[in-house]
């Protein structure tokens, strides 16, 4: 006796469910009329659909209706909470901008100007005059014939040596000991604003989590 082909149990299932054509439903009456074994596959087909309708119906894990108490109206200090940290965010961006652009400016005031370079005396105005030159090798012979008329046991006046100046010690690694710079108070603001921005954000996910 040949088993059901998977068509067959296709066929039984939409046979049972009322869902097959007048012509279809009268073929499988017929071959069911001659076919034990199609017979005997109706039977359990039918038998596990009333098993199936007599099982109790499946527990839900969980119920996922919403009610009112677990749905919490949004507090009155978020729409405040949000803008107050936009706007401390924006006056960062602003002071922190501020703060550049002014060190900048006052950078390049700061800075000393160029000076122009001095101008090159030319060749001929170093070159001395003739009669310049006639006088300084007439100053040069007579001070020869002076030093060759001195006395021979005469005494050169020994050279008193020209003092050294004492230098002066230099700090360790060269600089000068500078004063401490003041603190800009674009610097404390800066610090002020980012202090506020990130207790304001902590704050928010601290309390979106209650």
């Amino acid at each position: 006796m040949p088993e059901p082909s998977p068509k067959d149990w296709e066929a039984l299932s939409a046979y049972l469910d009322g869902q097959l054509l007048p012509r279809e439903r009268a073929r499988l009456e017929a071959r069911l009329a001659d076919d034990p074994a199609l017979r005997q596959a109706l039977a359990e087909l039918r038998a596990l659909r009333a098993a199936l309708r007599h099982l109790p119906p499946p527990r839900v894990p969980r119920n996922f209706t919403l009610r009112p108490e677990m749905v919490a109206p949004t507090p009155w200090w978020a729409g405040w909470w949000r803008w107050a940290t936009a706007l401390t965010a924006l006056l960062l961006a602003l002071v922190v901008l501020a703060d550049w652009g002014l060190g900048r400016t006052l950078k390049m005031a700061a800075a000393p100007p160029e000076m122009a370079p001095a101008p090159t005396p030319s060749v001929e105005a170093l070159a001395p005059a003739p009669r310049e030159e006639q006088a300084l090798g007439m100053a040069a012979a007579e001070g020869q014939a002076t030093a060759s008329e001195a006395p021979q046991g005469a005494k050169t006046r020994p050279n008193t040596p020209t003092p050294m100046p004492t230098p002066t010690p230099e700090p360790v690694g060269g600089r000068s000991p500078a004063r401490a710079a003041p603190v800009s108070p674009w610097r404390v603001m800066e610090g002020v604003l980012l202090g506020v921005l990130l207790a304001l954000l902590v704050g928010r996910r601290w309390l979106g989590r209650r």
